[in-house]
């Protein structure tokens, strides 16, 4: 597909008549996918990166933070500022639930690292629970003992059975996503073979100089 052709469909997916800011499933699969990006110790390739994604807001970080430290702090900046994808019809983390979440993913992580482990990540979905899973207190069972709720075993499960021993925010925020709109029956709203984000990469690698990445 070429470029001109990917603009235009990824536009067609991702604007719609109403805006909101927030995180979708498709801006942390991005966060996921091209994390590395945001560990580059140069600020002006930063600024670009963000500006090919319609964010004008300067971001302030610290070059000496852990790479997946860096993730999870630009997550708390994404969640709060305008962005390409903000009007997208989807379920959607706001600026509450990103803090809510990361308040209980600093509990739980213990090295420093901005990462946390299989139990860890368990510990916090505990944590948050059921009412913090799906944010709606009206479609809450009344009935239903949490500890036991198939959405939340269900969640476990897949945390459990994941390739990957080792979660940073992106991981976690996607994943509560995901078995948010399980349990409340809404549009997730990304595909992982969408080849939008193979085109991004590459057009990414082409623009800037991958030799600017720090530590990937």
């Amino acid at each position: 597909m070429h470029l001109k052709t990917t603009l235009i469909f990824f536009s067609i997916c991702f604007f719609t008549s109403t805006k909101s800011k927030g995180l979708t499933a498709t801006q942390l699969a991005h966060v996921k996918e091209m994390m590395h990006w945001y560990f580059i110790n140069n600020r002006d390739v930063i600024q670009k990166v963000l500006k090919e994604f319609g964010i004008k807001e300067e971001y302030d970080y610290n070059p000496t933070d852990m790479n997946n430290v860096k993730t999870n702090k630009i997550l708390l900046f994404l969640v709060d500022v305008d962005k390409i994808g903000d009007n997208q019809m989807v379920e959607k983390l706001n600026k509450v639930d990103v803090e809510n979440i990361y308040a209980e993913f600093c509990k739980v992580h213990k090295d420093g690292n901005g990462l946390i482990d299989k139990e860890q990540f368990i510990e916090l979905i505990d944590a948050i629970g059921y009412s913090g899973l799906i944010k709606n207190a009206e479609t809450l069972d009344k009935n239903a003992d949490e500890s036991n709720n198939d959405i939340l075993l269900d969640f476990k499960k897949d945390i459990k059975n994941d390739c990957h021993k080792d979660f940073n925010l992106a991981d976690v925020l996607y994943k509560v996503l995901l078995h948010r709109t399980k349990l409340k029956k809404t549009e997730f709203g990304y595909n992982e073979d969408n080849i939008y984000w193979c085109n991004l990469f590459l057009k990414f690698n082409k623009q800037f100089n991958v030799k600017q990445i720090h530590d990937v």
